[in-house]
């Protein structure tokens, strides 16, 4: 298995500093998931809509992570985890979704990015997890 690194991504006050690079990969990652997913482009949501809907509020808690190939902080991103923690009722649940690009699938990505998304909500006291996946492989299917 290939070293994979998980960083969090901070959501941008704006789209045209320095730091917003990673925001913007990860919501074209997600984009090409969508995508993927339904082999047209209705769900396509622009980064600017993105930026609006993917921070924290007073009622859910909202992180990303992505992963990287190796120790390079700068490499590109493969993947990521969004992570919802509601924080005014139903504190049992929490939602997490996973998105590795198909040039990274099958090589642990991920399972690094569940397992980190899963130890920053456990923090946060969920006791439910709900999981879905799209059956694109014989190993998928199984899960």
């Amino acid at each position: 298995m290939t070293h994979v690194s998980i960083t969090p991504v901070r959501v941008p006050a704006a789209l045209a500093g320095p730091d917003a690079a990673d925001f913007l990969a990860v919501a074209e990652l997600l984009n090409a998931q969508q995508q993927e997913f339904w082999g047209n482009d209705d769900f396509h949501a622009p980064a600017r809509a993105q930026l609006a809907g993917r921070g924290s509020t007073a009622t859910r808690r909202r992180e990303l992570l992505a992963a990287r190939m190796g120790a390079d902080p700068d490499a590109a991103i493969v993947g990521v985890a969004q992570l919802n923690l509601p924080l005014t009722d139903n504190l049992h649940t929490g939602t997490v979704n996973v998105v590795v690009a198909p040039g990274a699938r099958r090589q642990g990505v991920g399972t690094e990015l569940f397992r980190a998304a899963a130890n920053l909500a456990a923090v946060s006291g969920p006791e439910q997890a709900d999981g879905r996946n799209r059956p694109s492989g014989q190993r998928t299917r199984r899960f």
